[in-house]
C-alpha cells in the first residue's frame, strides 16, 4: 500500500524490482486492514470485540457458581490473545485513550469475577486476578518486535523498511524509551 501521496504522485507507477505497486484505498494483511490514513479501522475492530466479549462473559458469569475461575481464565486464555484484542498490537500506535477504553473493559470483567464495587481500585482488581494492563501487554509486545527487527537478515523487507524508518518514527523514538 502506497500511503502518504501528494497531489503529483497519485497517477505514478510504483515499483518494487520488477513488481509493480497496486493502488488501493485499504488492504487487509494478515486480519489487519489498513489504509492510508492508519489503522483506525482495525483499532476500532479491537475495541469493539472486546466490548463484545465483556458483554457475552457478562451473560456467562450470571450463570456459574465459580464465576471468579470462569471469568479469568476465558478472559485470558480466550478473549485477549484468540479475538485478536493483542494480535497485531506491537505494530498499531494506539493512543492512551484507546488503551484505556481497552483497561475499561478488562476491569468490568474483574469486578464481574470478584462481585467488586464499581468503585474499588483497579490496581486491587488486577492484583487479585493476577492480570497486567494493556499498556504494559503492549510495551512489550514493541519491544519482542523491536528486538525480532533487530536480529532479522538484512535482506528481509521487513528489515529493510525498519532501518528506513527507524530515525525518524515516533514507534522507533517510542521503543529506544522503553
Amino acid at each position: 500500500m502506497i500511503v502518504n501521496i501528494t497531489e503529483d504522485d497519485r497517477n505514478a507507477t510504483w515499483r518494487l524490482g520488477e513488481n509493480e505497486f497496486e493502488q488501493t484505498s485499504e488492504y487487509k494483511y494478515l486480519g489487519m486492514c489498513m489504509s492510508s490514513n492508519g489503522c483506525g479501522k482495525a483499532k476500532a475492530e479491537k475495541i469493539s470485540q472486546a466490548n463484545q466479549w465483556v458483554g457475552r462473559l457478562g451473560s456467562v458469569a450470571r450463570m456459574r457458581a465459580s464465576k471468579y475461575d470462569v471469568l479469568r481464565e476465558v478472559w485470558k486464555s480466550v478473549a485477549v490473545p484468540s479475538i485478536i484484542i493483542m494480535y497485531g498490537m506491537e505494530v498499531i500506535a494506539w493512543n492512551e485513550s484507546e488503551i484505556e477504553i481497552l483497561e475499561v473493559g478488562q476491569n468490568k470483567v474483574a469486578r464481574m469475577a470478584l462481585n467488586a464495587p464499581r468503585y474499588a481500585a483497579t490496581e486491587g482488581l488486577r492484583g487479585d486476578m493476577g492480570w497486567s494492563t494493556f499498556r504494559e501487554g503492549h510495551s512489550k509486545a514493541t519491544l519482542r518486535y523491536k528486538i525480532r527487527l533487530e536480529r532479522m537478515e538484512d535482506t528481509r523487507l521487513a528489515r529493510k523498511v525498519y532501518l528506513w524508518s527507524e530515525c525518524s518514527s515516533k514507534w522507533g523514538s517510542d521503543a529506544k524509551k522503553w
